[in-house]
């Protein structure tokens, strides 16, 4: 084609045909096709907040509305992943069964030593909640250790049961409960569960978690029963409601 007789497709126009009209936008099809790939440009798509009417634009609201969802599932999942750091609920059932075991008479734990009041603390390594829960049990120790005896129930092997006293300078001892058959004979299906035994035999009362309050109900039972006086603890740092710990699986 002579580039002198070349017109843009705006300008060209078809064949007049009787009873039809016609613009200088309608010409057969594969001249239009021809034109419009090589003069047309198709514009890009643009994504306002709002349209002409001054409401918000449906895309945009789709938009908006997915990042609300994934913003609301992401604070979801952080309350799950870092809910663990303070421990689990302690839920009716579970305070069933702990005051079901109340009255249990058990074996004792350890030989040779005189008859007086234990605390028996439950543990599992690893466990953020036995962590968290470690401190308050060395401040239960300081304030009745001369008086109460204290041991510390470790969900492992012997290994791991001198390594989380080790690393954690446990004051009492620990004993390992390797198949859980200790934790079971107690009922105590997590960490952080405490029982206070009397006569080294019979489980007075078990806690499924621990608290402020509980931890000062600990305090109080234990001195009553080893016939002292009760120390008032430092238990701000503790929760206000009573938490448990993970589970303490075979």
């Amino acid at each position: 084609m002579n580039p002198d007789d070349q017109v843009s497709c705006h300008e060209r126009s078809a064949p007049t045909l009787p009873g039809v009209a016609t613009t200088n936008e309608i010409y057969s099809f594969p001249e239009h096709f021809a034109c419009s790939l090589l003069t047309r440009t198709i514009p890009k798509r643009q994504v306002v907040p709002w349209n002409e009417t001054g409401s918000w634009n449906p895309i945009m609201k789709r938009i908006i509305t997915f990042g609300l969802i994934l913003g609301g599932i992401g604070a979801l999942l952080a309350a799950i992943v870092f809910s663990s750091r303070s421990g689990h609920p302690v839920t009716p059932f579970m305070r069933q069964g702990a005051d079901f075991v109340a009255g249990r008479k058990l074996e004792p734990l350890r030989d040779g030593l005189d008859i007086r009041p234990q605390v028996i603390v439950f543990i599992l390594p690893d466990c953020p909640c036995s962590e968290d829960y470690e401190p308050f049990t060395h401040e239960l120790y300081r304030a009745y250790g001369a008086h109460v005896d204290f041991l510390g129930i470790v969900a492992g092997t012997d290994a791991e049961a001198m390594a989380w006293q080790q690393q954690h300078r446990t004051p009492f001892p620990v004993l390992a409960d390797p198949n859980g058959d200790i934790a079971l004979s107690y009922d105590a299906q997590r960490s952080a569960y405490t029982a206070l035994v009397k006569d080294r035999t019979v489980i007075q009362k078990l806690w499924p978690g621990y608290s402020s309050e509980m931890l000062q109900e600990l305090g109080e039972l234990a001195a009553a029963a080893a016939g002292i006086s009760h120390v008032t603890l430092n238990t701000t740092a503790a929760p206000v409601k009573l938490t448990s710990g993970c589970y303490i699986g075979p």
